[in-house]
C-alpha cells in the first residue's frame, strides 16, 4: 500500500476546514495503518458522527460536517476493497 503523504499528493483533496493533521490521520488508515488512533479518528473511521462530535477538539468538532463528506465521497471508494466494510474497519474499543 501507499504511504499517506503520497496519497495526499495523489488526490486533490480540497477542504481547507479540516486540519491538515485529521486529513493525514484518515490517509494513515487507508494507507494501511490499522492502529494506534484515538477515540475521535475511531469514530470517524468507524462512520460513528455522534461519538465523533463528543469526542472531537474544537477545531475538528467545527469541521465535523467536511470530514464526513472527505471521507463519504473522496476516500471511501478510493481506498476501500468491494467486500471491506465499515463494520471491520476498527474495534469499538480503540
Amino acid at each position: 500500500m501507499k504511504d499517506p503523504d503520497t496519497i495526499f499528493n495523489e488526490i486533490n483533496v480540497d477542504y481547507p476546514e479540516i486540519p491538515n493533521n485529521t486529513i493525514r490521520e484518515i490517509m494513515r488508515y487507508h494507507a494501511g495503518t490499522r492502529e494506534g488512533f484515538g477515540h475521535f479518528m475511531t469514530a470517524v473511521i468507524n462512520n460513528d458522527l455522534k461519538e465523533a462530535a463528543v469526542r472531537a477538539d474544537s477545531e475538528n468538532r467545527a469541521a465535523l460536517g467536511y470530514i464526513a463528506m472527505l471521507v463519504h465521497f473522496e476516500f471511501e471508494g478510493y481506498f476501500f476493497d468491494e467486500e471491506e466494510t465499515n463494520e471491520s474497519i476498527l474495534p469499538n474499543d480503540a
